[in-house]
C-alpha cells in the first residue's frame, strides 16, 4: 500500500523549494499573512502556519527592509508577530533552518511596536498586542536585552574571566527589565481602558512582583532601556544584520 505523505510535511517542502528559487518581500508577506489570520480560527492551518514561515524567511533574507515599512505596515506586522507567539508555532516549529523562530518573531515584532511609538504611531488598541507580544515571548526578549545592552557584546567569549561574571550578573536583570516593561505596557493599557481578562491576569502576576524588580533595577522607570535596545536594533536592521540571539549554532 503507497504511503501518503504528512500534508504538513509537504508543504514544508513547497516552502523549501520557494525559499531556493525566490525571493519575496516583507510587505508582500505581512499583506499574506493578514490575509491568512482573517480567514484563519487558531492560526493553526497549513495555510497560516506556512504563511508565518515565508514570513519569517523574508526577514532573515532582508531585514534592512524592515527600516522602510510604513507605519501601517509596521502596525500590520507588529499584529501579524503578536498572532505567531499567542499561537503554538514557536513550539511547532522552533527553529527554521540555523535560525530561532521565536527569536526572530520577537526581535522584529518588537522593533515594528517601538517604531510606531517612535512615530507616534501606536494606537491604544494596538498595546494589547504588544503586551501579547512581550509576554509570550518574555525568554527571547530577555535574551535580546542581555545581547545588546547588558553585555555589550554580540558574541561572548568564555575564556575572558571578566566577560564570564558579566554575562552571568546579567541573567536577573534582562528578566527584570523585561517584566518592568510588560508592566509599564500594562499600565497604560488599564488608564486607556483597552486591557482584558487575559492581560489583567498576567498584570497580577507582575505587581505581586513589581516592587521588588524595582528595588534591584534602582528604576521606577525601564523605557529608557527598552528604548536603547530598539536603538541597537534599528542600526543592525539598517546594516542588513539579525541580532545574534536569533542564530542557533
Amino acid at each position: 500500500m503507497e504511503k501518503t505523505e504528512n500534508p504538513e510535511k509537504s508543504r514544508l517542502k513547497q516552502l523549501k523549494k520557494i525559499r531556493m528559487e525566490k525571493h519575496l518581500s516583507i510587505k508582500l508577506c505581512v499583506g499574506n499573512t493578514m490575509n491568512c489570520l482573517k480567514k484563519s480560527d487558531n492560526y493553526t492551518d497549513i495555510s497560516t502556519t506556512s504563511q508565518f514561515m515565508l514570513l519569517i524567511d523574508s526577514i532573515i533574507k532582508n531585514p534592512k527592509e524592515l527600516t522602510t515599512l510604513t507605519n501601517e505596515d509596521l502596525a500590520n506586522l507588529g499584529f501579524c508577530t503578536s498572532c505567531i507567539m499567542a499561537s503554538n508555532f514557536t513550539s511547532k516549529y522552533s527553529q527554521y533552518y540555523n535560525w530561532s523562530t521565536g527569536a526572530v518573531v520577537v526581535s522584529v515584532g518588537f522593533y515594528a511596536f517601538m517604531k510606531q511609538l517612535d512615530n507616534s504611531y501606536l494606537l491604544n488598541s494596538h498595546f494589547p498586542a504588544f503586551i501579547v507580544l512581550i509576554h509570550e515571548g518574555r525568554e527571547y526578549f530577555a535574551n535580546l536585552i542581555q545581547e545588546l545592552i547588558l553585555t555589550g557584546k554580540e558574541k561572548l567569549s568564555f575564556y575572558d574571566a571578566f566577560d564570564r561574571i558579566k554575562f552571568w550578573g546579567s541573567e536577573q536583570k534582562k528578566y527584570d527589565i523585561a517584566k518592568h516593561f510588560e508592566y509599564t505596557l500594562q499600565t497604560h493599557c488599564i488608564a486607556k481602558g483597552t486591557s482584558n481578562e487575559y492581560l489583567n491576569d498576567w498584570f497580577k502576576e507582575i505587581l505581586y512582583e513589581i516592587k521588588s524588580i524595582e528595588e534591584r533595577l534602582q528604576t521606577t522607570d525601564s523605557v529608557p532601556q527598552t528604548k536603547q535596545v530598539y536603538e541597537i536594533l534599528s542600526n543592525l536592521f539598517l546594516n542588513n544584520s539579525m541580532p545574534t540571539c536569533c542564530e542557533i549554532n
